[in-house]
């Protein structure tokens, strides 16, 4: 063989062996994508990214060390949450090495740490082979650190520097975006319980206190008796609509089975309190599918506008109420036998604009349908998956 054909020959293996690492690299990531895939839990996505990461560059332990700022110290950098591969001590991961991090954020291969000029000072807890830290950025600033290491045997390479690298760097977006659901799911209970305890608090006592001076004011104007019933009545409704608003946004009623629990359970009081005659065809377990607040509370209250309009409004003798999921479409329709009304010209009432309106900012499909003398349907269809 010449030198040419060899040179030539090894050319080629280089760049079968650079084209086979790019392929197993995009099949690691790949893989962890998936592993991670549907879940919000900082602290599952933070073990599967330390554990695949090992499995990925033959490494003995791991860690991942999220790090956040002191909002009354910005010059001081606070771990936040450390999670490691082994329940043994791992190395001492001090301010020294942290602080190199911060300053450079860049990728750290250390083969021979303890006699490293740069980190001598680190009293390492255990004989550590070799090192491999790679940061963890989300829009220049550094949320984390990925570190692997070997107590003996392997030392790490440049390859494998390079995909800790990409790793780190994809998952800093997921952990940080699981960060900020659960930030948001922790406001959203505050929220839910301020205006359980104090808002809907208030106004079950103005109903109470406007009741309570009915009965003390004893004969007064026709009048003012309607005033105080009005304010009585708008109170229970607040509270009603308070209950509501609260219970979209309490993140425990996050799953589509919470949804269809509550509109069963509203159906069924509210058709049972008038007396008509009802055939409620809701299921009861579903899936677990996680549904954003917005469109929780959207349904919900599209559901309960149509069913109270067919209760207060209708006269109708009997309705139907039928949601369903069919190939990933939510699916709910609510037909009565009423009188109807007819659509021509209409000049739409409040709460049928906001039912239109509410299908439009989730981006559902939405249908009114109603004849004077043969009842109405209102039909609505969401894509959910």
């Amino acid at each position: 063989m010449s030198k040419e054909d060899a040179k030539n020959l090894k050319e080629l293996r280089e760049e079968n062996a650079t084209l086979q690492r790019a392929v197993e690299e995009l099949a690691i990531l790949n893989d962890l994508a998936r592993a991670v895939a549907g879940t919000t839990n900082v602290r599952e996505i933070l073990n599967t990214t330390v554990h695949r990461s090992l499995r990925a560059l033959h490494a003995g332990q791991g860690v991942i060390t999220l790090v956040d700022e002191d909002e009354e110290n910005p010059a001081k950098t606070l771990v936040r949450i450390v999670v490691r591969s082994s329940e043994k001590k791992a190395f001492h991961f001090n301010e020294g090495l942290l602080g190199w991090m911060q300053i450079h954020k860049k990728p750290l291969l250390l083969n021979d740490p303890r006699n490293d000029p740069h980190f001598k000072r680190i009293p390492w807890d255990e004989p550590v082979k070799s090192l491999l830290c790679a940061p963890m950025m989300v829009k220049a600033k550094l949320t984390g650190v990925l570190t692997v290491y070997n107590p003996k045997g392997r030392e790490f390479t440049n390859d494998d520097q390079r995909l800790l690298s990409i790793i780190a760097a994809h998952m800093a977006q997921v952990v940080d975006n699981a960060r900020l659901d659960a930030e948001k799911r922790s406001m959203q209970l505050q929220i839910a319980r301020d205006l359980h305890d104090d808002v809907a608090s208030s106004l079950s006592s103005i109903a109470l206190y406007a009741e309570s001076l009915k009965r003390q004011l004893g004969d007064v104007s026709r009048q003012a008796l309607e005033i105080i019933e009005k304010m009585s009545a708008l109170s229970l409704e607040a509270v009603d609509t308070m209950g509501d608003i609260v219970w979209s946004i309490a993140p425990e009623h996050y799953t589509l089975n919470d949804l269809l629990f509550r509109m069963k359970t509203h159906a069924l009081e509210s058709c049972s309190a008038k007396g008509i005659r009802h055939r409620i065809t809701i299921p009861e377990i579903v899936t677990g599918l996680s549904l954003p607040a917005e469109i929780r509370r959207s349904i919900f209250l599209i559901f309960k506008e149509a069913l109270n309009n067919v209760v207060n409004h209708s006269q109708a003798q009997c309705v139907s109420v039928e949601v369903e999921l069919r190939d990933g479409t939510f699916e709910m329709t609510i037909k009565d036998d009423g009188v109807g009304f007819s659509t021509q010209g209409l000049s739409r009432g409040h709460g049928l604009r906001n039912m239109e309106k509410r299908a439009q900012e989730i981006h559902a499909k939405y249908f009114l349908v109603s004849k004077q003398g043969k009842g109405t349907e209102v039909r609505l269809s969401k894509k959910m998956t």
